[in-house]
Protein backbone atom coordinates (compact mmCIF):
# COMPACT_ATOMS: atom_id res chain seq x y z
CA UNK A 1 0.00 0.00 0.00
CA UNK A 2 1.38 3.33 -1.00
CA UNK A 3 1.35 6.41 0.72
CA UNK A 4 1.47 10.03 0.10
CA UNK A 5 4.51 12.23 1.78
CA UNK A 6 5.86 15.45 1.56
CA UNK A 7 9.04 13.52 1.39
CA UNK A 8 10.17 10.15 2.22
CA UNK A 9 14.22 9.63 4.09
CA UNK A 10 15.24 6.22 4.71
CA UNK A 11 18.00 5.50 7.30
CA UNK A 12 21.80 6.57 5.63
CA UNK A 13 24.65 4.91 6.14
CA UNK A 14 26.86 7.20 8.84
CA UNK A 15 30.57 7.31 8.72
CA UNK A 16 31.94 4.96 11.80
CA UNK A 17 34.03 7.65 13.20
CA UNK A 18 31.65 10.77 11.85
CA UNK A 19 31.50 14.40 13.03
CA UNK A 20 28.07 13.75 14.36
CA UNK A 21 29.38 10.55 17.24
CA UNK A 22 32.90 12.65 17.80
CA UNK A 23 32.00 13.71 21.47
CA UNK A 24 31.45 10.01 22.08
CA UNK A 25 34.60 8.34 20.38
CA UNK A 26 36.94 11.14 21.19
CA UNK A 27 36.05 10.21 25.01
CA UNK A 28 35.18 6.78 24.91
CA UNK A 29 36.95 5.10 22.38
CA UNK A 30 35.95 1.47 23.31
CA UNK A 31 32.77 2.59 21.97
CA UNK A 32 33.60 1.91 18.82
CA UNK A 33 34.21 -1.63 18.38
CA UNK A 34 30.89 -2.13 20.97
CA UNK A 35 28.76 -0.39 18.32
CA UNK A 36 30.18 -2.28 15.12
CA UNK A 37 27.09 -4.11 13.36
CA UNK A 38 24.49 -2.91 15.60
CA UNK A 39 21.86 -0.04 14.17
CA UNK A 40 22.12 3.14 14.79
CA UNK A 41 18.90 3.99 15.97
CA UNK A 42 16.54 7.22 15.06
CA UNK A 43 14.27 8.22 17.92
CA UNK A 44 11.36 9.92 16.74
CA UNK A 45 12.58 13.41 18.24
CA UNK A 46 15.95 12.95 15.96
CA UNK A 47 13.64 12.28 13.19
CA UNK A 48 11.55 14.72 13.43
CA UNK A 49 15.24 16.90 13.42
CA UNK A 50 16.40 15.47 10.21
CA UNK A 51 12.84 16.41 8.83
CA UNK A 52 14.01 20.06 9.36
CA UNK A 53 16.94 19.87 8.23
CA UNK A 54 15.64 18.68 4.90
CA UNK A 55 13.33 21.44 4.68
CA UNK A 56 16.24 23.95 5.82
CA UNK A 57 18.56 22.78 2.91
CA UNK A 58 15.70 22.44 -0.04
CA UNK A 59 14.83 26.58 0.74
CA UNK A 60 18.61 26.65 0.71
CA UNK A 61 18.48 25.40 -2.81
CA UNK A 62 16.39 28.46 -4.26
CA UNK A 63 18.52 30.86 -6.33
CA UNK A 64 17.87 34.50 -5.10
CA UNK A 65 14.81 35.48 -6.68
CA UNK A 66 12.50 33.13 -4.85
CA UNK A 67 12.38 34.25 -1.06
CA UNK A 68 13.38 31.05 1.34
CA UNK A 69 9.27 30.32 2.98
CA UNK A 70 10.04 27.29 5.14
CA UNK A 71 5.87 27.77 6.14
CA UNK A 72 5.37 26.17 2.20
CA UNK A 73 5.51 23.24 3.90
CA UNK A 74 2.72 23.80 6.90
CA UNK A 75 0.50 20.82 7.90
CA UNK A 76 2.63 18.13 5.26
CA UNK A 77 3.46 14.96 6.46
CA UNK A 78 7.05 13.46 6.06
CA UNK A 79 8.05 9.75 7.16
CA UNK A 80 11.70 9.98 8.45
CA UNK A 81 13.68 6.88 9.36
CA UNK A 82 10.38 5.26 9.73
CA UNK A 83 8.77 7.91 12.04
CA UNK A 84 5.62 9.79 10.74
CA UNK A 85 6.32 13.14 10.95
CA UNK A 86 3.47 16.03 10.76
CA UNK A 87 5.26 19.30 10.03
CA UNK A 88 3.66 22.11 12.00
CA UNK A 89 4.18 25.76 12.80
CA UNK A 90 6.38 25.35 15.59
CA UNK A 91 9.14 23.09 13.44
CA UNK A 92 8.55 25.80 10.40
CA UNK A 93 9.35 28.67 12.72
CA UNK A 94 12.35 27.44 13.91
CA UNK A 95 13.33 26.26 10.34
CA UNK A 96 12.49 29.89 9.03
CA UNK A 97 14.70 31.48 12.27
CA UNK A 98 17.86 29.52 10.62
CA UNK A 99 17.09 30.77 6.91
CA UNK A 100 16.57 34.46 8.15
CA UNK A 101 20.04 34.33 10.27
CA UNK A 102 21.66 33.03 7.49
CA UNK A 103 20.50 35.72 4.87
CA UNK A 104 21.08 38.47 7.75
CA UNK A 105 24.71 37.43 7.97
CA UNK A 106 26.09 37.12 4.72
CA UNK A 107 26.88 39.10 1.68
CA UNK A 108 27.06 39.49 -2.04
CA UNK A 109 30.65 37.47 -3.00
CA UNK A 110 30.42 34.86 -0.29
CA UNK A 111 30.85 31.38 -1.45
CA UNK A 112 27.85 28.58 0.32
CA UNK A 113 27.65 25.00 -0.06
CA UNK A 114 24.53 23.37 1.12
CA UNK A 115 24.95 19.63 2.50
CA UNK A 116 28.58 19.29 0.57
CA UNK A 117 30.25 15.92 1.59
CA UNK A 118 33.56 16.05 2.83
CA UNK A 119 34.28 12.17 3.03
CA UNK A 120 37.06 12.05 0.27
CA UNK A 121 39.36 14.53 1.78
CA UNK A 122 38.61 13.76 5.84
CA UNK A 123 39.28 9.87 4.25
CA UNK A 124 42.89 10.49 3.14
CA UNK A 125 43.23 11.16 7.27
CA UNK A 126 41.61 8.02 8.42
CA UNK A 127 39.38 5.47 6.54
CA UNK A 128 36.77 5.91 8.69
CA UNK A 129 36.25 9.46 8.78
CA UNK A 130 33.75 11.48 6.35
CA UNK A 131 30.20 13.09 6.94
CA UNK A 132 28.65 16.49 5.37
CA UNK A 133 27.97 20.15 6.34
CA UNK A 134 24.55 21.71 6.62
CA UNK A 135 26.13 24.84 5.33
CA UNK A 136 29.23 26.65 4.60
CA UNK A 137 30.58 30.19 3.81
CA UNK A 138 33.53 31.58 2.27
CA UNK A 139 33.94 35.05 2.81
CA UNK A 140 37.56 35.84 0.53
CA UNK A 141 37.91 39.27 1.19
CA UNK A 142 38.18 38.42 5.07
CA UNK A 143 39.34 35.07 4.31
CA UNK A 144 36.39 33.84 6.42
CA UNK A 145 35.17 30.28 6.68
CA UNK A 146 32.15 29.95 8.30
CA UNK A 147 30.17 26.68 9.58
CA UNK A 148 26.32 26.91 10.36
CA UNK A 149 24.80 24.04 11.90
CA UNK A 150 21.16 23.70 12.73
CA UNK A 151 19.89 21.88 15.84
CA UNK A 152 16.33 21.11 16.25
CA UNK A 153 16.53 19.77 19.60
CA UNK A 154 14.30 21.87 22.55
CA UNK A 155 15.23 19.85 25.83
CA UNK A 156 19.13 20.44 25.83
CA UNK A 157 21.13 23.26 24.92
CA UNK A 158 24.14 22.41 22.40
CA UNK A 159 27.06 24.34 23.50
CA UNK A 160 28.74 25.90 20.24
CA UNK A 161 32.68 26.66 22.16
CA UNK A 162 35.36 24.80 21.26
CA UNK A 163 32.48 22.22 19.41
CA UNK A 164 34.12 18.87 18.61
CA UNK A 165 31.37 18.28 15.96
CA UNK A 166 31.59 21.81 13.75
CA UNK A 167 35.61 21.85 14.26
CA UNK A 168 35.32 18.64 12.58
CA UNK A 169 32.88 20.08 9.78
CA UNK A 170 35.60 22.72 9.75
CA UNK A 171 38.03 20.65 9.22
CA UNK A 172 36.80 18.87 6.20
CA UNK A 173 35.72 21.67 4.53
CA UNK A 174 39.20 23.39 4.55
CA UNK A 175 40.36 19.92 3.21
CA UNK A 176 37.73 19.51 0.97
CA UNK A 177 37.80 23.06 -0.50
CA UNK A 178 41.73 23.20 -0.40
CA UNK A 179 41.43 26.96 -2.62
CA UNK A 180 40.47 28.78 0.02
CA UNK A 181 43.15 30.01 2.01
CA UNK A 182 41.30 30.72 5.44
CA UNK A 183 42.93 32.91 8.51
CA UNK A 184 39.52 32.95 10.24
CA UNK A 185 37.03 30.16 11.06
CA UNK A 186 33.47 30.69 12.80
CA UNK A 187 31.12 28.13 14.09
CA UNK A 188 27.72 28.58 14.19
CA UNK A 189 24.63 26.46 15.96
CA UNK A 190 21.43 27.34 15.39
CA UNK A 191 18.88 26.08 18.07
CA UNK A 192 16.14 28.07 17.85
CA UNK A 193 13.62 26.24 20.12
CA UNK A 194 16.04 26.10 23.07
CA UNK A 195 16.96 28.75 25.24
CA UNK A 196 20.84 29.61 26.08
CA UNK A 197 22.74 32.02 27.63
CA UNK A 198 24.50 32.94 24.44
CA UNK A 199 21.19 33.48 22.46
CA UNK A 200 19.00 30.46 20.31
CA UNK A 201 21.87 31.13 17.27
CA UNK A 202 25.38 31.22 18.73
CA UNK A 203 29.35 31.69 17.08
CA UNK A 204 32.25 30.69 18.46
CA UNK A 205 35.11 32.24 16.00
CA UNK A 206 39.10 30.82 15.92
CA UNK A 207 42.08 31.00 14.31
CA UNK A 208 42.16 28.61 10.97
CA UNK A 209 45.85 27.37 12.10
CA UNK A 210 44.49 25.63 15.39
CA UNK A 211 42.78 23.34 13.09
CA UNK A 212 45.49 21.78 12.58
CA UNK A 213 46.33 20.82 16.23
CA UNK A 214 42.13 19.82 16.57
CA UNK A 215 43.00 17.69 13.35
CA UNK A 216 45.92 15.80 14.66
CA UNK A 217 43.61 15.23 17.98
CA UNK A 218 41.30 13.58 15.56
CA UNK A 219 43.81 10.99 14.31
CA UNK A 220 45.07 10.01 17.52
CA UNK A 221 41.66 9.51 18.94
CA UNK A 222 41.10 7.57 15.80
CA UNK A 223 44.08 5.33 16.55
CA UNK A 224 42.88 4.71 20.15
CA UNK A 225 39.38 3.63 18.58
CA UNK A 226 41.29 0.45 17.00
CA UNK A 227 43.51 -0.75 20.05
CA UNK A 228 42.42 -4.02 21.31
CA UNK A 229 40.87 -3.51 25.13
CA UNK A 230 40.52 0.47 24.06
CA UNK A 231 38.98 2.44 26.88
CA UNK A 232 35.18 2.42 28.05
CA UNK A 233 34.19 5.83 30.05
CA UNK A 234 30.57 5.91 30.07
CA UNK A 235 29.05 9.40 30.65
CA UNK A 236 25.39 11.46 29.82
CA UNK A 237 26.95 12.69 26.69
CA UNK A 238 29.02 9.91 25.18
CA UNK A 239 26.12 7.16 25.92
CA UNK A 240 23.07 9.07 24.85
CA UNK A 241 23.52 8.17 21.04
CA UNK A 242 25.64 4.98 21.53
CA UNK A 243 24.27 1.99 19.63
CA UNK A 244 25.86 -0.28 21.92
CA UNK A 245 24.03 1.25 24.93
CA UNK A 246 21.06 1.19 23.41
CA UNK A 247 21.51 -2.60 22.36
CA UNK A 248 22.48 -3.37 25.93
CA UNK A 249 26.28 -3.99 25.06
CA UNK A 250 28.35 -2.18 27.20
CA UNK A 251 30.06 -3.89 30.49
CA UNK A 252 30.95 -0.39 32.03
CA UNK A 253 27.48 0.90 31.67
CA UNK A 254 25.80 -2.74 33.12
CA UNK A 255 28.10 -1.89 35.59
CA UNK A 256 26.80 1.32 36.57
CA UNK A 257 23.68 -0.02 36.11
CA UNK A 258 23.09 -3.27 38.55
CA UNK A 259 25.13 -0.61 41.27
CA UNK A 260 21.81 1.75 40.65
CA UNK A 261 19.85 -1.14 40.64
CA UNK A 262 21.33 -2.89 43.89
CA UNK A 263 20.55 0.04 45.87
CA UNK A 264 18.13 0.29 48.88
CA UNK A 265 17.20 3.63 49.14
CA UNK A 266 13.86 2.29 51.71
CA UNK A 267 13.74 4.46 55.16
CA UNK A 268 15.27 1.39 56.50
CA UNK A 269 18.28 1.73 54.91
CA UNK A 270 18.95 4.91 53.25
CA UNK A 271 21.43 5.60 56.43
CA UNK A 272 23.90 3.25 55.02
CA UNK A 273 24.78 5.10 52.18
CA UNK A 274 27.47 8.14 52.80
CA UNK A 275 27.04 11.48 50.88
CA UNK A 276 29.96 10.43 48.54
CA UNK A 277 28.00 7.17 47.37
CA UNK A 278 24.71 9.31 47.20
CA UNK A 279 26.61 11.50 44.88
CA UNK A 280 28.04 8.66 42.97
CA UNK A 281 24.40 7.68 42.49
CA UNK A 282 23.49 10.68 41.13
CA UNK A 283 26.23 10.83 38.42
CA UNK A 284 25.30 7.30 38.07
CA UNK A 285 21.13 8.28 37.21
CA UNK A 286 21.51 9.80 33.89
CA UNK A 287 23.70 7.01 32.37
CA UNK A 288 20.85 4.37 33.36
CA UNK A 289 17.89 6.66 32.50
CA UNK A 290 19.37 7.58 29.15
CA UNK A 291 19.70 3.55 28.70
CA UNK A 292 16.52 2.57 29.21
CA UNK A 293 15.34 5.63 27.31
CA UNK A 294 17.75 4.09 24.05
CA UNK A 295 16.36 0.34 24.54
CA UNK A 296 12.83 1.56 24.20
CA UNK A 297 14.13 3.65 20.52
CA UNK A 298 15.90 0.31 20.02
CA UNK A 299 13.08 -2.28 20.24
CA UNK A 300 10.80 -0.09 18.84
CA UNK A 301 13.05 0.69 15.47
CA UNK A 302 13.74 -3.15 15.02
CA UNK A 303 9.98 -3.93 15.85
CA UNK A 304 9.06 -1.80 13.11
CA UNK A 305 11.43 -3.53 10.54
CA UNK A 306 9.51 -6.77 11.09
CA UNK A 307 11.11 -8.70 14.39
CA UNK A 308 8.93 -9.60 17.04
CA UNK A 309 10.14 -9.39 20.96
CA UNK A 310 7.80 -11.69 23.56
CA UNK A 311 5.21 -9.73 25.16
CA UNK A 312 5.24 -6.84 22.90
CA UNK A 313 3.61 -5.81 19.89
CA UNK A 314 3.66 -2.06 17.17
CA UNK A 315 0.43 -0.59 17.84
CA UNK A 316 -1.22 2.61 16.41
CA UNK A 317 -0.90 5.20 19.00
CA UNK A 318 -4.09 6.24 20.55
CA UNK A 319 -6.57 8.38 18.08
CA UNK A 320 -7.38 11.95 18.95
CA UNK A 321 -10.98 13.48 17.11
CA UNK A 322 -10.12 16.35 15.10
CA UNK A 323 -12.27 18.17 13.24
CA UNK A 324 -12.25 17.69 9.59
CA UNK A 325 -13.62 21.13 8.05
CA UNK A 326 -12.73 23.84 10.99
CA UNK A 327 -15.26 26.38 9.20
CA UNK A 328 -17.73 23.88 9.14
CA UNK A 329 -17.18 23.22 12.60
CA UNK A 330 -17.56 26.54 13.49
CA UNK A 331 -20.55 27.46 11.61
CA UNK A 332 -22.44 24.80 13.53
CA UNK A 333 -21.28 25.55 16.99
CA UNK A 334 -20.22 29.17 17.22
CA UNK A 335 -23.10 30.42 18.87
CA UNK A 336 -22.63 27.47 21.88
CA UNK A 337 -21.65 29.33 24.72
CA UNK A 338 -17.85 28.86 25.89
CA UNK A 339 -17.17 27.07 22.16
CA UNK A 340 -14.71 29.61 21.30
CA UNK A 341 -11.44 30.18 22.80
CA UNK A 342 -10.28 33.26 20.99
CA UNK A 343 -9.65 33.31 17.64
CA UNK A 344 -10.24 28.82 17.35
CA UNK A 345 -12.80 27.09 17.93
CA UNK A 346 -12.35 24.26 20.68
CA UNK A 347 -11.34 20.46 19.78
CA UNK A 348 -14.08 17.90 19.75
CA UNK A 349 -13.69 16.80 23.22
CA UNK A 350 -14.23 20.08 24.73
CA UNK A 351 -17.43 20.53 22.38
CA UNK A 352 -18.84 17.19 23.82
CA UNK A 353 -18.50 18.12 27.18
CA UNK A 354 -20.56 21.74 26.69
CA UNK A 355 -23.10 20.06 24.63
CA UNK A 356 -23.64 16.65 26.55
CA UNK A 357 -22.50 13.23 24.16
CA UNK A 358 -25.83 12.25 22.98
CA UNK A 359 -26.05 16.38 20.90
CA UNK A 360 -22.84 16.26 20.13
CA UNK A 361 -23.23 12.84 18.19
CA UNK A 362 -26.10 14.06 16.05
CA UNK A 363 -24.88 17.45 15.26
CA UNK A 364 -21.14 16.38 14.75
CA UNK A 365 -21.07 12.74 13.54
CA UNK A 366 -19.75 14.24 9.85
CA UNK A 367 -17.45 16.73 11.26
CA UNK A 368 -15.18 15.35 13.27
CA UNK A 369 -12.42 11.84 11.73
CA UNK A 370 -10.17 10.10 14.36
CA UNK A 371 -5.99 10.28 13.88
CA UNK A 372 -3.33 8.72 15.22
CA UNK A 373 -0.03 10.20 15.34
CA UNK A 374 1.52 7.11 14.26
CA UNK A 375 2.93 3.93 16.34
CA UNK A 376 4.40 2.52 19.61
CA UNK A 377 5.42 -0.52 21.01
CA UNK A 378 2.71 -2.13 23.70
CA UNK A 379 2.60 -4.63 26.15
CA UNK A 380 0.89 -8.06 24.13
CA UNK A 381 -2.19 -7.55 26.92
CA UNK A 382 -2.72 -4.08 25.63
CA UNK A 383 -6.56 -4.03 23.79
CA UNK A 384 -5.19 -2.31 20.81
CA UNK A 385 -5.19 -4.69 17.57
CA UNK A 386 -1.46 -5.42 16.36
CA UNK A 387 -0.44 -3.14 13.46
CA UNK A 388 0.91 -5.03 10.47
CA UNK A 389 4.44 -4.62 9.49
CA UNK A 390 3.00 -3.18 5.72
CA UNK A 391 1.17 -0.43 7.70
CA UNK A 392 3.80 1.11 8.83
CA UNK A 393 6.88 -0.07 6.25
CA UNK A 394 5.38 -0.30 2.66
CA UNK A 395 5.51 3.03 1.77
CA UNK A 396 6.62 4.69 -1.95
CA UNK A 397 9.72 5.87 -1.80
CA UNK A 398 11.73 9.51 -2.94
CA UNK A 399 15.22 9.36 -4.28
CA UNK A 400 17.26 11.11 -1.71
CA UNK A 401 17.44 14.84 -1.93
CA UNK A 402 20.85 16.74 -1.12
CA UNK A 403 19.33 17.77 1.94
CA UNK A 404 19.88 14.27 3.94
CA UNK A 405 22.76 13.81 5.62
CA UNK A 406 25.36 11.55 5.20
CA UNK A 407 27.59 11.26 8.01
Amino acid sequence: MKRDYAFVIEPLEHAELSASSAERWLSCPGSVALSRGLPNVSSSYAAEGTAAHHIAAYEQGFQDSTPWNAHRWLDKTALVEGHKILIDEGLLDAVQEFLDYIVANEEPGDVALVEQSFTPAMAKLHPKFGGSTDRVMWRERTRLLRVYDYKHGAGVPVDVDDNKQLKYYAAGALLSNPQWNAEDVELVIAQPRCDHEQGRIRTFPFKAIDLLDFIADLIEGAKRTEEFGADLAPSKKACKWCPAAAANKCPALEKHTQALALADFTSANVERYSKDQIAEFLRMAPLVESRISAVREFAYSRACAGEEFPGFKIVEKRATRKWKDEDAARATFEKLPGALTEPELRSPAQIEKLLGKKKFTAQAADLVEKKSSGFTLAPAEDPRPPAQVAQIADFSVVPPANAEKTE
